[in-house]
């Protein structure tokens, strides 16, 4: 027993709709056919089933082709649809695509309806599986952004690929030693603070920096270091120099409003 599959056709022609039906099952399928000649009746089977496929004739006595994929289209259905028509030429085929046809097919090559069929099914469960995929990492995404939005100490979520640019131009300039480095040029220092990109900070960081908004330290994230910061930071580059994703150390940070200072760990990963 082949694939089976639910279609709907629209077709007024009694006998191409033994014909299609005969291919498919030819090429491996088991098709339940239910065929459709009126708008009305197209509407009605469309909300009552679920369906695998649209098979379309171009145009009928009281039906069109083009408005059966409308009707698809507006209900926004993860169906594909093909039309199956006598109309050839490549004039009807860039205008069925252009329509969100998925494909079309002549009724002289029915044979290559199957492969068709099977090709646009592997589409469209590919793509629905993508839509699943999307929502769940929307889903988790959401659900980690509550935790880190809520979480009871302050975290930075960091783009450091612009420091990692500037880091490895040095490697290829022959720096090796990068604690050195970073030692004898204390301007560098200052060029990767402007190089970090911060893209979020929670509530407590800016509880902890008394800001007003995370965009006072979204856009001047050095404004909350001080010159005592930038031996902690000379380890921290180096350590990144050196391929570790994880850093710890306590620094000596400012407030946004005072020269209060606050200690605290910095995990870099």
């Amino acid at each position: 027993m082949g694939q089976e599959l639910n279609i709907l056709i629209v077709e007024d022609s009694d006998d191409d709709v033994l014909l299609i039906d005969r291919e498919l099952r030819k090429g491996g399928l088991n098709p339940r056919m239910v065929q459709v000649k009126t708008p009305i009746k197209f509407k009605e089977l469309l909300h009552q089933d679920s369906w695998d496929v649209v098979i379309a004739d171009y145009n009928l006595p009281e039906f069109n082709g083009f408005d059966a994929l409308k009707l698809v289209q507006n209900k926004k259905l993860n169906i594909p649809f093909i039309f199956v028509s006598e109309i050839g030429g490549e004039e009807f085929a860039v205008k069925a695509v252009k329509a969100g046809a998925n494909d079309y097919i002549i009724k002289n090559k029915l044979r290559q309806l199957v492969s068709s069929i099977k090709r646009e099914l592997k589409t469209a469960e590919n793509s629905k599986r993508c839509q699943q995929i999307n929502q769940t990492l929307q889903e988790n995404q959401s659900q980690y952004y509550g935790l880190f939005e809520d979480s009871p100490i302050p975290l930075w979520l960091e783009d450091l690929s612009a420091i990692k640019k500037f880091i490895d131009n040095l490697k290829q300039a022959g720096v090796t030693d990068f604690y050195q480095y970073f030692t004898d040029h204390p301007e560098d220092i200052k060029t990767c603070l402007t190089r970090i990109k911060i893209v979020d900070v929670n509530k407590e960081t800016l509880k902890l920096y008394q800001a007003k908004s995370k965009e006072e330290i979204i856009r001047n994230p050095s404004g909350v270091f001080e010159q005592e910061t930038y031996q902690v930071l000379i380890e921290e580059l180096s350590q990144l120099a050196s391929g570790h994703l994880k850093f710890e150390s306590e620094v000596v940070t400012r407030t946004l409003k005072a020269v209060s200072y606050t200690h605290l760990t910095l995990p870099t990963n």
